[in-house]
């Protein structure tokens, strides 16, 4: 059974929820695949796109990739989902439609047969989020919005799901519901 917390973040924000991370546990942030089976802390987490892990020490004193042979027959390496590491997929700034966007990113636990400490130590960060950012105004996203992410989205700021999406009339229409024209008297 997994857990997940949504989020949308600017710079900001995921400085400080890093922080509560770092602050509160030894903790490595690695990228979550790689073409090598050994785990290096990624040089600057606070601006890294892709999926990393949230590797808490103190849990798990050694942590290895293992290899997954891709569909095509390349071998790459991915930590194991079964082991009691976090999966970050950050937050990330785009532009969609010629617009300011932002996607969704989220802190995911898989929690099916790990000790209490593990799924402690997730319940920790989602509280921290909880009380410190705001429900995402976007209801069918859910999730959170950090401090910054807000202010940026009030502004105008287009917030998306975890993913690109097509530009279709339906996602168009999603899009215009965030900030509706004032229509002229």
């Amino acid at each position: 059974m997994g857990k997940q917390i949504q989020l949308h973040m600017l710079e900001d924000d995921t400085r400080r929820l890093y922080e509560f991370i770092t602050a509160r546990d030894s903790v490595i942030f690695s990228l979550k695949s790689s073409d090598s089976e050994k785990v290096v802390p990624v040089a600057d987490p606070l601006h890294e796109r892709q999926v990393m892990a949230i590797w808490n020490q103190s849990l798990l004193p050694s942590l290895k990739r293992k290899p997954v042979i891709s569909t095509e027959g390349l071998t790459y390496y991915r930590i194991d989902e079964a082991l009691p590491v976090l999966e970050l997929s950050p937050s990330v700034a785009c532009s969609w439609s010629d617009k300011s966007a932002l996607r969704q990113g989220r802190i995911y636990g898989f929690f099916a047969s790990h000790d209490r400490q593990y799924v402690l130590w997730y319940d920790s960060i989602a509280r921290w989020v909880r009380r410190r950012f705001a429900r995402n105004p976007i209801k069918s996203l859910g999730g959170y919005i950090g401090p910054a992410a807000l202010e940026w989205y009030k502004a105008g700021g287009i917030l998306l799901p975890m993913f690109s999406p097509p530009n279709t009339n339906e996602w168009r229409s999603f899009v215009e519901r965030q900030h509706p024209r004032e229509k002229a008297s």
